[in-house]
C-alpha cells in the first residue's frame, strides 16, 4: 500500500545518498556520461510535463552501477520493479 511505497522511496533515497562516495571513488568516465545524460534526460521529460520514467530509472539504474557492487545492483532492481509496478508489493 501507501505505506509500502513510501518505505521503499526511503529506503531508495538512504542507499543512493550512501554510496555517493563510493560512485565518487569508484566511477569511471563512461558511468560519469551516462548519469549526465540520464539526468538531462529526465530534466527534459520534467520540463515537458512527463514523469521522466524510462529516464528516472537509467539514472537510479547508472548510479548503482557506478558503485561497482553487484548486491546493490541486485537491490536497485527491485526497488526499480517495485515502483514501475506498485502490485508487486502486495501479498
Amino acid at each position: 500500500g501507501e505505506d509500502d511505497f513510501r518505505d521503499l522511496h526511503e529506503a531508495r533515497l538512504l542507499l543512493e545518498v550512501s554510496i555517493l562516495p563510493q560512485v565518487a571513488a569508484c566511477r569511471t568516465e563512461a558511468q560519469l556520461r551516462q548519469l549526465v545524460e540520464a539526468n538531462e534526460r529526465m530534466r527534459a521529460e520534467l520540463d515537458a510535463g512527463r514523469l521522466g520514467g524510462e529516464a528516472d530509472a537509467a539514472f537510479h539504474l547508472a548510479l548503482l552501477q557506478a558503485a561497482g557492487n553487484s548486491l546493490l545492483l541486485l537491490y536497485g532492481s527491485f526497488l526499480q520493479r517495485f515502483f514501475r509496478d506498485p502490485r508487486v508489493g502486495e501479498r
